[in-house]
């Protein structure tokens, strides 16, 4: 195989020897890739319903959601990986699937749901180990094979491989690198914890190594992971920056956050309008930056205005409102 990534260190797969082989072959895969993300499995759309750091509202049509993040965050990891010289593609359709098994209600729903898991001595529940849960029920692994498989143009080599039982496993063996990504991304593991983890321990295979983790996070209440490659260490920094920009996005959305200081409004314009070397000043900076947090406080008025004030949105407000009523009228007669 020749030196596909700049960076020695790069996670190399079955994929990328099927890539060198047809030129053709990675801008298919991506394609059959993106079909499996958008078409083939359900967790994005149950994401897409769910908030990032509070409960999603109906009405709350410009604030990020959870799948919107997810699908940040793979490109954030893609762009790290790919100025590093790493395997991009494995970054960025790793991270697509990394918050698949985050409940409603963010990180408190995720502790009360763990809280349940004590009380009723079920298990405990952490969104990275439920995610591997989630991606295998999705048979994940079997529908990415499917994509590596269907990209192949030549029908012969496409049926060579699928008959070659060493390259079958190593493509199912190869396909558990994305998913290491979903159980190692929360694992914020510091030198002690990793001391823990029996960073000593040699697995087999990175399914192996995946299970392993996955297992001390259901069983021992142990979520922290330690990955193996370079491109699933760039997971976290990826979560975080999206997250923050998204929180911070969502507060001004929101009208949580008002009442910059001037030194803060002067940083944020020189972050965001300053390009191919232009120099604002001062007065410029703050200037553009609160005409910028205006501007995505009015698109939410507006948005909301249409929602609530218009015939139809009355109707469904109406019509929700008369539901509540009844589930609460049938609860409160079994009190």
């Amino acid at each position: 195989m020749g030196e596909r990534y700049r960076n020695k260190y790069a996670q190399k797969t079955i994929y990328d020897e099927l890539i060198e082989n047809d030129y053709t072959y990675e801008s298919k895969l991506k394609d059959y890739l993106n079909e499996v993300y958008d078409s083939r499995i359900k967790f994005l759309k149950r994401q897409a319903g769910k908030g990032m750091a509070d409960i999603l509202e109906d009405l709350d049509t410009h604030v990020v959601d959870r799948a919107t993040h997810m699908n940040q965050t793979a490109n954030i990891a893609a762009i790290m990986a790919d100025n590093l010289g790493l395997n991009s593609m494995l970054a960025r359709y790793g991270m697509r699937a990394h918050d698949c098994g985050h409940p409603f209600g963010s990180h408190e729903g995720e502790e009360v749901l763990n809280q349940i898991g004590i009380l009723s001595h079920c298990g405990f529940f952490h969104h990275n180990a439920k995610g591997i849960d989630v991606a295998l029920s999705e048979d994940l692994i079997g529908k990415f094979i499917d994509a590596a498989l269907n990209s192949i143009s030549d029908e012969n080599k496409r049926n060579a491989i699928k008959n070659d039982p060493e390259k079958m496993k190593r493509l199912e063996n190869d396909t558990w690198y994305f998913l290491e990504f979903i159980v190692g991304h929360d694992g914020e593991a510091t030198r002690t914890d990793i001391k823990n983890l029996n960073s000593d321990k040699k697995f087999n295979s990175i399914k192996e190594s995946v299970l392993y983790y996955t297992s001390k996070s259901n069983r021992e209440n142990k979520y922290k992971a330690q990955v193996s490659t370079l491109e699933a260490v760039l997971a976290k920094p990826a979560d975080v920056i999206a997250y923050l920009k998204t929180d911070v996005e969502n507060s001004f959305r929101k009208g949580i956050v008002k009442g910059f200081s001037d030194n803060y409004l002067e940083r944020v314009g020189e972050l965001l309008f300053e390009k191919n070397g232009e120099k604002l000043s001062r007065e410029e900076r703050i200037k553009k930056s609160k005409e910028y947090i205006k501007e995505i406080e009015i698109s939410k008025l507006r948005e909301t205005y249409k929602d609530v004030f218009s015939k139809e949105g009355k109707e469904v407000l109406e019509a929700a409102s008369s539901i509540v009523e009844k589930v609460n009228q049938i609860r409160n007669s079994y009190i």
